[in-house]
This record gives structure tokens, C-alpha cells and sequence, in this order.
């Protein structure tokens, strides 16, 4: 009897402890950094740590720091464990400016964050790197990855020192950075080479819609710097370069649009589809100045093979007397296996030795052709290619706006091959939209419909997020595009209010259309949360642009610690249901146990 009061007690307990921690509630932890703070304080909002090396050596897997605004010195390591599913966070609110980052763990995420002095440094795995600043660097790399299958998007570089971005390691995605003012030398020039946009070894890699732009010799005047736009001299093997711009003001000195070369390993299965990569150089020496893509056999026992260029436009934008031998787009020397197709070139070769647009040294089994070629001086650029179109302006919207989207009378469109490996074309539009592929990296469209932007915020207090949405490419005609809202993190009813629906142009209305996604505003804290915006369905002859998905986050207004809805709703049941135990065990309690005739008096 006494064994049974015992159990009944126990069961007793673990109810109102059940109980308790609904009605507590239980949140994701949350620390925070402050320059007010203290590492012997336990890292809440209202007693932060001082140091984000504090905040690296607790987190664990799961856990987000909020480093809030303020200038931290050194360059912290942070070697944490994530996962897939729970991965450390460190976020950035506004003005943070770091010294720098060494990521070694797994799973991290680095988030908004000033750096200014070191770099970026990523040798673990599986991390993110995420609109970051980084200026001034003293140290080679202004993000240097050595890891494997990291994503490094959304930041901007700015006078780093020798590259801008460097990738080594495997499977790596370099996307949506901006590069530009590289450095050829540190700042007490103890350290002095090249200055290139983004250096890349190692394999697997996707390197795409990056904007490089603004490297030039005259702030980087080391003894004579090669600038690249892209660079390796091996190993780097099975690589994606697409939807990448590159800009090179510099009139003068050795630029290049990209030079590989196999000098300490293999240089293989590169492809190159739907980049812009436009020229200024004017240098005599070079005549254009040694601008081309060049892939080269160097000293590796081996050949660089299967490199493939084909949806591209190269552009040259300077005007000059051709008075020397003229420069190529593409030079390979010792290559076997190469495609180039469907590709723009505007302005390259000709010159007194009619150099060919495409120059090839002791290559095999190299497939050129269906490229258009033209030079707006009537310099012929050496002989064409089987398919080529020849010395035809390609008609681009506005050449000296670069913009080199076509017009409608434009002979590349419908022109080019069918190619499987391009499926769509440098705004992320599905090829083909007419009835061929079109040459060059844009495809024609009578007009693109899209985001404004791939990623908008909002208060969760506030009335609503106003989604801008674009016509590109001009007003000619009716069309219209579907819109719709969907459950990412955030809740349809709970979070914002369901909004779908059809926005439309009439014929010459190039106008920026909007639609509106009321908020729900609730008392307690959840985190942030986002909403998927999808554009689809577009009609009269348009395509859906890019970006046609975009990211709506709704920014929490309450404070960390509050119960979120689903535990207030757990804790109003199971208060109910310790109620009802408590009756029904004060029913049993104060009856007859079976068969014993005899009460059991607590």
C-alpha cells in the first residue's frame, strides 16, 4: 500500500514539473555580445558578454549570437560543431565592425558583419558566409576559403590584398559577391604580387553571379601587377563559372578577362556560360593589352582539357587605332577538347596582323563556331568559324549604357545551337523563350518580370511588406505574372495573412508594379521569420526574370525570453489535464483500493 501511495506520488510530481516548464516555455538560446559587456555575465540581452571569443567558445550547436553594435578587435576563432538541421549563428547587428573571422567548425554562420584589417578565413565545412563587408585587409584573400561545400554569397570586398575572394578546398558555391579595388601589395608592401578579382584551386566549385569591377593599376602599382579578373594555375578541376559580370575599367597595363594555367596541377573541365566580361585597355604595348580568357599548358605534367565558353559576351569598350597586331577574347595553347559556342564578341582581334577573335596554339579536337563577331571599326578579326555570324552588329539595347540585353531586329536571336548544359541565360530566364536558343548571355524577351530585390524585411508590427516587382526589357505590349505568398518559417494565419493574385501591364507600361503582405502581429517572441515570395505564369509574351523567388522576413518586435504561441497552447492543455489528474487521483486517494476494503488516507 505504501509502494503504491509512493508511485502515485511520483506521478504527482513529474505532472506539476511537466507543468511548470510549459508555462515557462522553452526558446532557442540566445546570447548576446556587447562592447558594454562582461565575459563573466552569462551572455543575455541584459547582460551580455564582453567578447565574441567568449560567445565562440560556449555556443553550442543551435545557438545564435547577437553581437550588437560596436568595433571588436582580434580576429576570433570559432571552431563549433553545428548541424545540418541546428547550425551556430552569428549575427551582426547594425554597425559591428570585427578585425576578423576564422571559421574551423562545421555549420556555421557569419552574418552581416563590418571587417576591417584580417580577412575572412573559412577551413571548415559546411558553412555560410553571409553579406559581410570586408575592406582593408593586411592579409592575403579577403575571404580565403581552404574548407569544403561552403556558401559564401552576399558579401562585398573592398581592397583586399592579392584576390578578392580565394576558393581551394571542394564544392564550394561562391555567389552574389561584389569585388572590386584589389590591392597588389599589404600595406607596409611586406607581401607584394598580383591583384586579381577571385582566385579558385581545388574542385567542385560553382562561381556565380559575382560583380568584379574596378581593379586597376593605378592603386595597385606594385612593379607592374597581371590583373585577372578570375585566376588559378592549378589544381582546379570540374568548376562552373556563370552569371558573372566583369568590369575592368583599367586603360592601361596587362589585364586579363581570366588566365588558367596547369603550373602545379591539372587544369580541366572549367565551363564558362552566361558571364558578361567587358574590356577597356588601351595600352600600345599591348595594342588591346592582353586581355583574352587564356587557358595554357605550363610546367605540369599534363594538358588542360575539356574547357567549355559557350553563352558569353565579350565586350571591348575602347575605341582606338588598331595599330597593332590585335588581341583575342579566348587564347588556348596546348588545350585538348574545348567547345566555344553561341557566344558575342564586340571588338576583339582584327588589327594589322587581323588577329582571329579566337586564338588557338597546338590544340586538339577544339569545336569553334555559331559565335556572333563583330568590330564596330570594320576591322576584320581574322576568318570565321563554320556557323558564325559574321561581322553583324548584334544590336544590343544600349552599348555604351552597357546594357547588352538584344532588340527585337537583333541577328542573334533564335540563332544559336541547342545546348542542354544552358538552360537558362544571364538574368536566370528559361531558354529558349523563341524558337531557338539565342546567342550571347541574354535571351530576348519582349519583357522580364521580377523581384526588385531577392530578399525584403519587415516589422512585425507593422501594416505590411510592399513587394516591388519590375518589367524589364522595355513596355512593348500587354503582360501580366502571377504572385503568391507561402509558409517558409513564418505561418499563414498566425504570422501574416495569405496574399496571392495576378499583377498586370498594359502596352508601353514599363512601371514598377507592387502587392501587399499584411503582418500579424502577435505579443510574445519567436524569432524572426520568413515568408517565400514566388513569381510565375507570366503572360503576353514576357518571362519570369530573375530573381523570380525572393525571401520575406519578418522581424520579431518582442523580447527573447517570452513564450511562443505553440507553448502557451501546450500549456493551457496540460494545465487542464493536471487538473483533471488531480481530480481523478483524489477520487482513486480517497476511495477503496480494490479488493482491500480499506482507505488510503495521504
Amino acid at each position: 500500500m505504501r509502494q503504491k501511495r509512493i508511485v502515485l506520488l511520483k506521478l504527482l510530481s513529474l505532472l506539476i514539473i511537466l507543468d511548470f516548464i510549459c508555462v515557462v516555455g522553452v526558446t532557442a538560446t540566445e546570447y548576446y555580445v556587447a562592447v558594454t559587456g562582461n565575459d563573466s555575465w552569462p551572455g543575455t540581452i541584459s547582460q551580455p558578454w564582453l567578447t565574441i571569443g567568449k560567445a565562440a567558445s560556449t555556443l553550442n550547436a543551435g545557438d545564435t549570437c547577437h553581437v550588437l553594435a560596436g568595433t571588436y578587435s582580434g580576429k576570433p576563432t570559432i571552431s563549433i560543431a553545428g548541424t545540418a538541421s541546428s547550425p551556430v549563428v552569428f549575427i551582426a547587428s547594425k554597425n559591428v565592425v570585427v578585425g576578423g573571422f576564422s571559421l574551423s567548425g562545421s555549420y556555421i554562420q557569419l552574418i552581416g558583419f563590418e571587417v576591417v584589417g584580417q580577412n575572412i578565413g573559412v577551413s571548415g565545412s559546411n558553412c555560410q558566409v553571409l553579406n559581410n563587408y570586408v575592406h582593408g585587409s593586411t592579409t592575403k584573400g579577403g575571404i580565403d576559403i581552404t574548407g569544403n561545400n561552403n556558401l559564401i554569397k552576399g558579401n562585398t570586398v573592398v581592397r583586399a590584398v592579392v584576390s578578392g575572394i580565394y576558393v581551394n578546398g571542394q564544392n564550394n558555391i561562391i555567389e552574389s559577391n561584389e569585388i572590386s579595388h584589389t590591392m597588389d601589395h599589404t600595406p607596409d608592401r611586406s607581401f607584394i604580387e598580383d591583384a586579381d578579382g577571385l582566385r579558385f584551386l581545388g574542385s567542385g566549385h560553382i562561381i556565380r553571379k559575382n560583380y568584379i569591377h574596378h581593379i586597376m593599376h593605378s592603386e595597385a602599382p606594385g612593379t607592374d601587377p597581371h590583373i585577372d579578373g578570375f585566376q588559378t594555375w592549378g589544381p582546379a578541376t570540374n568548376i562552373l563559372f556563370e552569371q558573372n559580370y566583369y568590369l575592368s575599367v583599367d586603360t592601361s597595363g596587362s589585364n586579363q578577362i581570366a588566365m588558367a594555367e596547369d603550373k602545379l596541377g591539372p587544369v580541366s573541365d572549367l565551363i564558362f556560360r552566361n558571364n558578361i566580361f567587358i574590356m577597356s585597355d588601351t595600352d600600345p604595348r599591348w595594342d588591346r593589352a592582353y586581355c583574352p580568357i587564356m587557358v595554357c599548358d605550363d610546367t605540369y605534367a599534363g594538358i588542360p582539357q575539356n574547357i567549355t565558353m559557350v553563352n558569353n559576351t565579350f565586350i571591348h569598350l575602347a575605341t582606338f587605332s588598331y595599330t597593332g597586331n590585335g588581341e583575342s577574347a579566348v587564347t588556348l595553347r596546348l588545350v585538348n577538347n574545348a567547345v566555344i559556342k553561341n557566344n558575342i564578341f564586340v571588338n576583339w582581334g582584327g588589327g594589322v596582323g587581323r588577329a582571329s577573335y579566337i586564338s588557338l596554339t597546338n590544340c586538339k579536337n577544339v569545336d569553334v563556331g555559331n559565335n556572333c563577331t563583330y568590330n564596330s571599326n570594320g576591322t576584320v578579326p581574322g576568318t570565321p568559324y563554320p556557323g558564325d555570324i559574321w561581322m553583324q552588329d548584334p544590336k544590343f539595347v544600349d552599348f555604351n549604357g552597357k546594357n547588352f540585353s538584344l532588340q527585337s531586329n537583333s541577328p542573334c536571336i533564335d540563332t544559336g545551337l541547342t545546348l542542354s548544359m544552358v538552360a537558362d541565360d544571364y538574368n536566370g530566364t528559361s531558354r529558349p523563350v523563341g524558337s531557338g536558343y539565342d546567342i550571347g548571355a541574354y535571351e530576348y524577351v519582349a519583357g522580364a518580370l521580377q523581384f526588385s530585390a531577392a530578399s525584403y524585411s519587415v516589422n512585425e508590427n507593422g501594416t505590411g511588406a510592399m513587394i516591388t516587382v519590375t518589367r524589364y526589357g522595355g513596355g512593348i505590349g500587354p503582360c501580366g505574372v502571377s504572385y503568391a505568398a507561402s509558409n517558409g518559417t513564418a505561418q499563414t494565419g498566425t504570422d501574416y495573412t495569405a496574399a496571392s493574385g495576378t499583377l498586370s501591364w498594359a502596352d508601353g507600361d514599363a512601371a514598377n508594379k507592387t502587392f501587399t503582405v499584411s503582418i500579424i502581429d502577435n505579443s510574445v517572441y519567436g524569432g524572426n521569420k520568413t515568408v517565400n515570395l514566388a513569381l510565375s505564369n507570366a503572360t503576353g509574351g514576357a518571362a519570369v526574370g530573375s530573381p523570380s523567388s525572393a525571401v520575406l522576413t519578418i522581424v520579431d518586435n518582442e523580447v527573447a525570453g517570452s513564450t511562443p504561441p505553440v507553448f502557451q497552447s501546450l500549456s493551457k492543455m496540460i494545465g487542464i489535464l493536471f487538473f483533471m489528474m488531480i481530480g481523478i487521483l483524489f477520487f482513486i486517494l480517497r476511495g477503496k483500493i480494490a479488493g482491500g476494503g480499506k482507505q488510503i488516507i495521504i
